[in-house]
């Protein structure tokens, strides 16, 4: 076991936070102590320490008094990126055979920007530094130099410092600053860390229709379109200014980019007017209008090109031409007639859904039809009637059956077979009165 200078040393180091618990999970990078050699970690992962000296049985990473089996990586845990640089902690690994501790010094480098998200007012000046990684003292790291590339990858700024005036909404997005470091033997490391440009802009917002035509007591919404950044607060007004607040004949319900105000059985001459719906940020506010016409409803008008398209014995085909529909949806159309040869019938009446065609069935033959084509809407209302007047066709019946000729050639048969029976019997006759 290490001696209590040992084991006072391993507990101080551990305070220092940087090492971990000995752990089975695979580490993406390892490195080994022991040897004399600095140390440089280059990322922001947790990383595996491996002791120099692995051929006794027991060992352990300064900084704690655990051990471990032979050879078993222990995480280091990284500071984070805002610890822009950590140098010089000694870590350290004995065995369990000659108390021996032995150690090296590993320099830590985080880069960082300054901040994680960086807002920016459009129009306004964007301004990215990228971060210190080292002070000069630290003799195993050479800084070569830092640049900046913008959101697609390409390089923007050969140095550590990036500015843009007067930034729009489309400079939004991540910037990566790359900082370049030689690491003595180890090479020349690339080391990356980005930022999130945030650009506020004042909103805008549209509604989809300027003006919306709605009959009484069928529901009716006002829509709107915005943008913005940070995503505005919408707000309704009724026509005559006061804000409005969901309640039973009113919703409001929107999105991060769509507003929708929502109006039960609105009524004519209380909901008619001009609605406007708002979107604010702390860069501004925009607003819109959208003007509502509540029509109590009307009748629909009466077809129009009303046409017989075929006439059969039994049934007649109409085509006819809609027109308005009274401030409600047809629902329906209502086709009534009378036939001149069977007044005692009345007048019948067919009810057809919504469209431009109908064909009446079960018609008599032969016979002059008055018939009436009504449209209704959705508030129940009928139009005055399309009239139009038409004959069926006279039903002809089918012509005679073709005659069964094998039945014919069988009675034939028979007779010819009776007239021999007969002649033979004769004959019979006279030749024995003979």
């Amino acid at each position: 076991m290490p001696s209590p200078l040992v084991f006072c040393l391993l507990s101080i180091l551990s305070l220092s936070g940087l090492l971990g618990r000995a752990t089975s999970q695979p580490c993406l990078y390892n490195y080994t102590i022991g040897n004399g050699t600095p140390i440089i970690i280059t990322t922001s992962d947790p990383v595996c320490l491996i002791c120099f000296n692995t051929n006794n049985n027991m060992w352990a990473i300064a900084g704690g008094t655990e051990t471990g089996i032979s050879g078993a990586p222990y995480i280091l845990y990284v500071m984070t990126p805002e610890m822009r640089f950590i140098g010089g902690p000694t870590v350290g690994c004995f065995s369990s055979g000659p108390m021996n501790l032995i150690t090296s010094t590993v320099f830590i480098v985080a880069p960082a920007v300054p901040q994680v998200i960086t807002y920016v007012n459009e129009s306004d000046t964007l301004n990215l530094v990228c971060s210190k990684v080292m002070t000069a003292s630290e003799s195993a790291i050479t800084l070569l130099g830092q640049s900046w590339m913008d959101p697609q990858r390409n390089t923007i700024s050969n140095l550590s410092t990036y500015s843009l005036p007067f930034v729009n909404r489309t400079a939004a997005g991540n910037y990566t600053c790359v900082t370049k470091v030689v690491a003595n033997a180890n090479g020349v490391t690339n080391m990356t860390a980005s930022t999130l440009v945030v650009v506020y802009y004042r909103p805008t917002i549209v509604s989809q229709n300027s003006s919306v035509y709605m009959v009484q007591g069928l529901s009716v919404q006002l829509n709107c379109t915005f943008d913005g950044i940070p995503v505005p607060k919408i707000t309704w007004t009724y026509p005559n200014g006061s804000v409005v607040a969901s309640q039973p004949r009113f919703l409001v319900q929107s999105t991060t980019t769509s507003t929708s105000l929502t109006i039960s059985s609105p009524v004519v001459g209380m909901d008619n007017g001009t609605y406007t719906c708002s979107a604010s940020n702390i860069r501004g506010m925009s607003s819109t209008t959208v003007q509502l016409f509540v029509q109590a409803p009307v009748p629909p008008d009466t077809p129009s090109n009303l046409v017989v398209t075929n006439a059969a014995s039994s049934s007649i085909s109409l085509s006819w031409t809609n027109g308005f529909n009274g401030y409600s949806p047809l629902v329906s159309v209502l086709i009534s007639y009378e036939v001149d040869r069977y007044p005692q019938e009345g007048t019948r009446n067919q009810t057809f859904p919504f469209g431009t065609t109908a064909t009446l069935i079960g018609l008599h033959s032969n016979s002059n039809y008055t018939i009436h084509v009504r449209l209704v809407n959705a508030a129940g209302l009928i139009s005055n009637p399309a009239n139009i007047t038409q004959k069926t066709v006279l039903f002809t019946p089918s012509s005679s059956p073709t005659p069964n000729t094998t039945s014919s050639r069988s009675a034939g048969c028979i007779i010819q077979l009776c007239t021999a029976m007969w002649i033979s019997y004769l004959c019979a006759v006279w030749f024995n009165s003979s």
